[in-house]
């Protein structure tokens, strides 16, 4: 396997100070555990029995149990639809729209108070153009943020709200380590000035305690330099590095040369030598793919290898709040009781894509205990199957479990029903 060259060269490592981790423990485990509710009706329809008068009370109790405000963890927030860019094989690339923007001032952010809001994901949050004003909003009720962002626009926007904030986590959406495979995926991508963003922001907001992380989206075209990125983002002082398989979600013709089904061998084996460079240089960053956690479950129990496992609990907000391995819900999947998605229109969605009502006509409490919320609840409680047609508990919530030896986790549903639909 050649190995490109690398033209920018960034700052020296720094180190990373050996004290204790607070793995954080979610207070719905404690309801489930001890839910006599959800015992019984895991117990019975786990059996094959079918569904009674008397069940569907007990459910009712449960989901009026759990779904209590003090429950909901962390707020996803896509204040934008769009992006600056086009990547190769991301979905805004395919879509056909002008990019729309939430209305900051219409909605009142009290519900955001103290709770882990994550900005952007879906599209590129910092082309809004009032993203100032909503860091504000958020530092007001005192909100932790994690913010994803391609950081391409940072030199031109001015964030100062930021230097206020209660920031625990940004990455940075960074596909490859050259200028010539990173301009190639990313269209309209600058290479050395988005480094130099990346590198700027890093230094600005080096004492916020802050963790820094890279998603690098591996596909054919750039797995050769997957080997090369521990040792490329360990000289900025990132924390850790998270590589993401491409998921087809288009039948474009760049989407399927690249895919990595074909290539999977190869897939592996780059991401073994990237595992390599990690333990044999002692890196402080800490690298993450579904495959560790498949291929070697003792040292990457969680699918995340670093030197110093016992510092930071490492995993994404979506993984860490949105799965229980201990509810008796049979796919573990508790998002509609601990996560929101607020969208760029004022709707909010649980489990990221089921709209409830719109916070420009609703308060925040009345959707999140309607009975539209909790009729899905149940739904998930009930339905072993619901979670399985879920692009987003399987390839988000669920990312560390994706069987990577599976051709069925290298597409998406969407697109998986779109051909079964054209061929039928």
């Amino acid at each position: 396997m050649l190995s490109p060259s690398i033209n920018y060269v960034g700052k020296p490592a720094i180190s990373v100070p050996n004290k204790p981790v607070i793995r954080w423990v979610n207070p719905i485990n404690v309801l489930w555990h001890g839910s006599c509710f959800a015992h019984e009706i895991n117990l019975r329809i786990g059996n094959g029995m079918q569904m009674t008068a008397e069940l569907e009370a007990l459910n009712v109790q449960l989901t009026d149990k759990l779904r209590a405000f003090e429950n909901l963890q962390v707020i996803h927030l896509e204040p934008t639809q769009g992006c600056n860019l086009r990547c190769r094989m991301c979905h805004v690339t395919f879509e056909k729209t002008k990019p729309k923007y939430l209305n900051i001032d219409d909605i009142d952010w009290d519900f955001c108070r103290r709770k882990v809001v994550k900005i952007g994901a879906v599209y590129e949050p910092l082309i809004h153009p009032q993203i100032n004003k909503l860091i504000e909003e958020l530092n007001r009720v005192d909100a932790e943020i994690v913010l994803i962002t391609n950081g391409h626009n940072l030199n031109k926007k001015e964030i100062p709200a930021l230097s206020e904030s209660k920031i625990r986590e940004v990455t940075f959406s960074f596909d490859g380590v050259t200028k010539k495979t990173y301009e190639e995926i990313r269209q309209g991508g600058n290479y050395l000035q988005t480094l130099s963003n990346i590198e700027a922001f890093l230094d600005q907001h080096a004492a916020s305690g802050a963790r820094f992380a890279i998603n690098m989206t591996v596909m054919k075209s750039n797995l050769a330099e997957v080997p090369l990125a521990p040792l490329f983002w360990e000289g900025f002082g990132v924390t850790a590095l998270r590589f993401i398989g491409m998921v087809a979600r288009d039948t474009d013709n760049y989407v399927v040369e690249n895919n990595l089904w074909d290539c999977r061998d190869d897939y592996f084996s780059a991401l073994d030598d990237a595992l390599d460079c990690v333990k044999s240089n002692r890196l402080n960053i800490g690298v993450s793919s579904p495959y560790y956690r498949q291929r070697y479950p003792d040292d990457c129990p969680d699918g995340i290898f670093t030197n110093h496992l016992s510092n930071i609990d490492w995993r994404s907000p979506h993984n860490m709040y949105e799965y229980s391995e201990i509810t008796p819900i049979v796919n573990k999947c508790i998002s509609p009781f601990t996560a929101v998605t607020i969208n760029c229109d004022g709707l909010v969605n649980l489990c990221q894509r089921i709209p409830i009502g719109s916070l420009y006509e609703h308060s925040f409490d009345d959707l999140w205990c309607s009975e539209n919320a909790d009729a899905l609840r149940r739904e998930v409680v009930l339905n072993h199957e619901v979670c399985n047609t879920c692009d987003y508990f399987k390839f988000c919530i669920k990312s560390s479990y994706i069987d990577v030896s599976s051709p069925d986790n290298y597409i998406s549903e969407h697109l998986r029903q779109r051909l079964i639909a054209s061929s039928s």
